[in-house]
C-alpha cells in the first residue's frame, strides 16, 4: 500500500487515498539439459538415434520439449521422459540442442551437444587381460585378452592385434574371444594395447 502525505504551511497534514500495487517476480525460463546422446559421440548412420533431455519449468510446468539438429526440428516430446527417436539422422557432424517450452510460452534452450553420424564409425575395443600393473616372473607366458565390437550397421570385427609399446606386434586374433598367449616374456616393464579392425577398414586402439 502506498500513501502520499502533504503538510501545508500551517502544519496541516493531508493524506492521499491509498494505492495498492503488486510487484511480480521476474518470469523464470524453463531449464533443459540434454542427457543423450553423449557429447562427442560417434553414431552409426542407418540406425535410429535416441535424443533425450531433462526439463524443468518453475512457472507452471513443461508443455513440451523440441529437439533440433542445427536449426532443423527432428522431434518433439510432450511428456516425461522427454525423448524422441530420430530414425534417419543426417550423416556428418551435428550440433544437437533441446528447447523446453512452459505453459506460459517461455522457452529455455540447452547447451549444444556435438556428435558425428558416420557411415563407418570406429569399433569399440578394450584390453581386459592382463590387469593393469600386473607382475609376472621373468620368462613368463602372459595371456592377452580383449573385447571388441563393430559399431557400423551390419559390421563385424575382422582382427584384433596386440601390441607392446604401441608399435611392436605381439600377436593377433581373428575370432572371439580375442586372445593371444605371449610366451617367454623377458623381465621389464611393458605398455600393452589392443587394436581392433572391422570389415570396412576402420580401426580403434584400446587404452593402455
Amino acid at each position: 500500500m502506498l500513501v502520499a502525505r502533504a503538510v501545508d504551511d500551517r502544519g496541516l497534514l493531508i493524506a492521499s487515498p491509498a494505492a495498492y500495487i503488486k510487484v511480480l517476480a521476474a518470469p523464470r525460463q524453463p531449464s533443459v539439459v540434454m542427457t543423450a546422446p553423449a557429447s562427442g559421440a560417434t553414431i552409426a548412420s542407418g540406425a535410429p538415434l535416441m535424443l533425450a533431455a531433462d526439463a524443468l519449468a518453475p512457472d507452471g510446468g513443461v508443455a513440451h520439449v523440441d529437439f533440433y539438429a542445427g536449426t532443423t526440428l527432428v522431434g518433439s516430446a510432450a511428456t516425461t521422459p522427454y525423448q524422441v527417436s530420430w530414425t534417419n539422422p543426417t550423416t556428418g557432424a551435428l550440433s544437437l540442442t533441446a528447447k523446453a517450452y512452459d505453459l506460459q510460452g517461455k522457452i529455455g534452450a540447452s547447451m549444444p551437444v556435438p556428435v558425428t553420424v558416420s557411415s563407418n564409425p570406429p569399433p569399440t575395443v578394450a584390453l581386459t587381460a592382463p590387469a593393469n600393473n600386473s607382475a609376472y616372473p621373468a620368462v613368463a607366458t602372459i595371456l592377452l585378452r580383449a573385447t571388441a565390437t563393430a559399431n557400423n550397421v551390419g559390421g563385424s570385427i575382422t582382427r584384433v592385434d596386440f601390441f607392446s609399446g604401441g608399435t611392436t606386434l605381439l600377436g593377433s586374433a581373428t575370432t572371439s574371444p580375442y586372445a593371444f598367449s605371449w610366451a617367454n616374456v623377458a623381465a621389464g616393464s611393458y605398455v600393452l594395447t589392443a587394436k581392433a579392425s572391422d570389415n570396412l577398414g576402420t580401426s580403434a586402439i584400446s587404452s593402455p
